[in-house]
C-alpha cells in the first residue's frame, strides 16, 4: 500500500471485531518467537515493526537473541522504527550476557539516531567483544554527538582493524591519531 492511501482499518470495525486484531497480534508474536522456520520469524519481526505498537518491543528485544542471524537483523531494523520508545529497552539490552544481543542493540540505537542512546554506547566502546566495540563506534558516528566522538578516540589504537576503521570513520578522515 502507498503511504498516502494507508488508513487504520479499525476505524470502520465495530467493537466486537477488535478482538480479531488482538488474536492476529498474538499469532504474529507467537510466530516471531516460536515458528520453526527462520523465514517466518524474520517476516514476523518485519510485520511487528510495521505495526509500531510499543507493547511489542519486548518481543523484538527477545528476537535479538534468535539463533538465526537474519532474524536478529530484521528485529534490529524493526526496533529502530520505534524511535524514542525503544531507546530504554535497547539500552537495557546492551547489558545482556550475549555479545550478539549487545551488538544488535547497539546497532538499533545507531539506526534510531537519537542522543538518548549515546550514554550506553559510550560504555559499549569498552566492551570485551570487538564486534560490540565496532558497532558502538559506528552507531556513535551515525548519531554524531560530540560525547560519542570523545568516547571513540581510544579505539583508534584498538587491536581489531575493523574497530579502528569504525573509530576513524566516526572521528572523520582528517583525524590522525598516531
Amino acid at each position: 500500500m502507498h503511504r498516502e492511501t494507508q488508513y487504520d482499518v479499525r476505524m470502520w470495525m465495530d467493537d466486537k471485531d477488535s478482538s480479531l486484531f488482538e488474536k492476529g497480534r498474538q499469532g504474529l508474536l507467537y510466530a516471531l518467537s516460536d515458528a520453526p522456520e527462520p523465514g517466518i520469524r524474520r517476516y514476523s519481526a518485519f510485520l511487528v515493526g510495521e505495526r509500531k505498537d510499543p507493547a511489542d518491543i519486548p518481543e523484538l528485544i527477545r528476537a535479538l537473541s534468535d539463533e538465526d542471524k537474519e532474524v536478529r537483523s530484521q528485529a534490529t531494523r524493526a526496533l529502530s522504527r520505534f524511535g524514542a520508545d525503544a531507546i530504554e529497552p535497547l539500552s537495557q539490552a546492551c547489558s545482556s550476557g550475549s555479545w550478539k544481543v549487545r551488538y544488535r542493540a547497539a546497532e538499533a540505537l545507531g539506526l534510531i539516531g537519537m542522543t538518548g542512546g549515546v550514554p550506553v554506547l559510550m560504555v559499549l566502546v569498552k566492551d570485551e567483544k570487538d564486534h560490540v566495540r565496532y558497532m558502538a563506534a559506528r552507531s556513535l558516528g551515525r548519531i554524531g554527538d560530540d560525547r560519542g566522538r570523545d568516547a571513540v578516540r581510544p579505539l583508534i589504537s584498538d587491536e581489531n582493524e575493523y574497530v579502528r576503521r569504525a573509530a576513524r570513520e566516526t572521528l572523520g578522515t582528517s583525524y590522525d591519531a598516531v
